[in-house]
């Protein structure tokens, strides 16, 4: 490429004009969501919009207090580095440095950074499991009852990546200090079946409005309980965040909100219906979706998700969808595909993917190779995160890994849950999970461009 060369402006442009459709993050389905004026002329900074004012950040508090309103909090920040940061600041926030907390061990790899960062002493709470699905499915809620009653620092995270909604409100009133990562779940507050974090106790939680409330990629929401301090959160959104924030993804948010306050519980309620009825119409086809019968525990299933079975692998899936009907998956596994869908998709995008699917039913039910077995126990830790990120290390191929210390997280991704934590071993069970996703051309956050791991240096 020459320096006259825009790769990856040019790249997004032939995409586009390809005219995908998109079940995929964000959901606003191309621009299709809200109507926003050219990104070129909202790019401001910090001014007065007059010669009285209003100053431009007075507006964006004014906005957040809308959002607070909208979503049951006493406190609510916009975000313009996406979910992660408001989960950092929101645990952050939450701990003392060195202080210990609960964590589902299913969570994003933020909260491995918030550890990092604030030296925090990791306790693990199990996943779930079902068969015939490898990947984790939550926390089981007689495991939360068990650290409600501490006076401790819990997070969780809910709904899960690939849809699984618990009943949290069902567990009772913490003892300690409650935090979700709901960042899957904006539209959980939208839906009147669905209790999200906000009525089920927590004293901070995180959307990832971006996902499916239809905001442009890199917003989101930490909100605040009522009556809870802000100060500490404040604080570390200032430590973590720009000083040049995006105006043109703040007014996203905006825009979301007005949306969502009067048309979007009955517009995700008739999407909850369309989406049980698609389910229905798959399972018919001869295709596995994972329903709530599916599950060995009481759960609801995210009506923004599809999740489907894929015996002859999840990216051979995605690439026919693609290749021969112009149609973009979330995310693949070894043998799943998850797909998004919002109010923003039309009918006919919807009824599109049906038949696509019943096109590729042979995918459903063809056999493929064993698929890597997700690790029912995590590793043995030997350092705490923040001593095995902060210190020595050194690189080595993935293959060489096995028995060595991880100095960063290792993260399939999607969905971004580490498997193996900064101190971890690489057990011989992670090692083969990730190697066998890694040479079926999975993605992995914590391997370089080479493909090598961080270790520490011993």
């Amino acid at each position: 490429m020459t320096s006259l060369a825009a790769p990856l402006y040019e790249a997004l442009c032939a995409y586009v004009d390809k005219s995908p459709v998109g079940f995929h993050t964000p959901g606003h389905t191309g621009g299709r969501a809200y109507p926003l004026s050219s990104l070129w002329t909202l790019d401001l900074t910090e001014l007065f919009l007059g010669p009285t004012g209003p100053y431009l950040p007075s507006v964006v508090t004014e906005a957040e207090r809308l959002a607070a309103e909208a979503f049951g909090a006493g406190r609510s920040f916009f975000l313009t580095n996406g979910a992660s940061i408001g989960v950092l600041a929101m645990v952050l926030g939450s701990a003392p440095p060195g202080g210990t907390i609960f964590i589902g061990r299913d969570c994003h790899r933020a909260v491995v950074h918030a550890c990092i960062l604030g030296d925090l002493r990791p306790v693990f709470l199990p996943p779930l499991f079902a068969d015939g699905w490898e990947f984790p499915m939550g926390v089981a809620l007689s495991e939360l009852k068990k650290v409600f009653c501490r006076k401790d620092l819990i997070l969780v995270t809910n709904p899960t990546y690939q849809g699984i909604v618990q009943d949290l409100k069902s567990i009772g009133e913490p003892e300690g200090v409650f935090l979700v990562d709901e960042a899957h779940g904006t539209h959980l507050a939208l839906l009147e079946n669905y209790a999200g974090a906000g009525v089920a106790g927590a004293r901070a939680w995180v959307h990832g409005s971006h996902k499916t409330l239809g905001s442009l990629t890199q917003t989101g929401m930490l909100h605040l309980r009522r009556g809870v301090e802000e100060e500490p959160y404040l604080t570390w959104l200032e430590r973590l965040g720009t000083t040049s924030p995006s105006y043109p993804l703040l007014a996203s948010l905006d825009l979301a909100r007005r949306w969502a306050v009067p048309q979007g519980r009955e517009a995700w309620t008739r999407h909850a219906e369309r989406m049980a009825l698609l389910r229905r119409r798959l399972r018919a086809l001869g295709w596995r979706v994972l329903t709530e019968e599916g599950l060995p525990f009481s759960a609801a299933l995210d009506p923004a998700k599809l999740t489907v079975a894929v015996p002859a692998g999840g990216a051979t899936l995605a690439r026919k969808l693609l290749e021969d009907y112009g149609l973009q998956a979330e995310a693949v596994g070894p043998d799943w595909s998850v797909f998004l869908l919002t109010p923003f998709h039309t009918e006919e995008e919807i009824a599109r993917l049906c038949k696509a699917l019943a096109d590729l039913v042979p995918l459903a039910v063809q056999g493929g190779s064993s698929p890597p077995v997700w690790p029912r126990r995590w590793p043995e830790r030997v350092l705490w995160p923040r001593e095995a990120a902060l210190g020595p290390r050194r690189r080595v191929p993935l293959a060489e890994a096995e028995g060595l210390v991880a100095a960063e997280p290792l993260s399939p991704y999607p969905p971004g849950i580490p498997l193996v934590w900064p101190g971890e071993i690489i057990d011989q069970a992670s090692y083969t999970y990730l190697l066998a996703f890694y040479r079926a051309g999975g993605h992995i956050s914590g391997l370089d461009a080479a493909g090598r791991v961080a270790v520490v240096a011993i």
